[in-house]
């Protein structure tokens, strides 16, 4: 029989530890290595393509497209202001002709009642009733 060695089953769970921690160590300079190329890359490609100073006419360019928008853009506010004063305006025009329109209502009412006085008071009673005319024998 052969005896049970602790030792020995310890120092190979310790290994495999030490090759888990040896693997994972080198995916992380891995990452580590493709970061930096990516940066070096970035800082070459900005070098590279330098920067282009602007000339004296994109300046021209700009404030005369400034100008332009700023005109529009004043035009577009006088344009609504003139648009919310017409529309204004257009409640108001209505809501007179309506009150115009009761006014005239009430107006014609009420000369049709004086009318329907006058005409009552003018006529005069029915007469008394008659005896009833006979007719002719044919």
């Amino acid at each position: 029989m052969s005896q049970y060695d602790v030792n020995r089953e310890t120092a190979a769970v310790a290994r495999d530890e030490a090759r888990r921690e040896t693997n994972n160590n080198a995916v992380g300079w891995l990452v580590a290595g493709v970061v930096a190329v990516v940066a070096i890359i970035a800082v070459a490609f900005m070098v590279m393509s330098g920067s282009t100073a602007p000339t004296a006419q994109d300046l021209q360019t700009a404030a005369d497209n400034a100008r332009t928008q700023g005109i529009v853009e004043g035009s577009n506010a006088a344009i609504s202001s003139v648009q919310s004063g017409v529309q204004s305006a257009a409640d108001q025009a209505a809501a007179d002709t309506r009150a115009a329109a009761a006014s005239a209502r009430d107006a014609a009412d009420r000369a049709a009642a004086s009318a329907r006085d006058a005409t009552t008071a003018a006529t005069p009673p029915p007469p008394a009733e008659t005896a009833p005319n006979e007719q002719a024998p044919q």
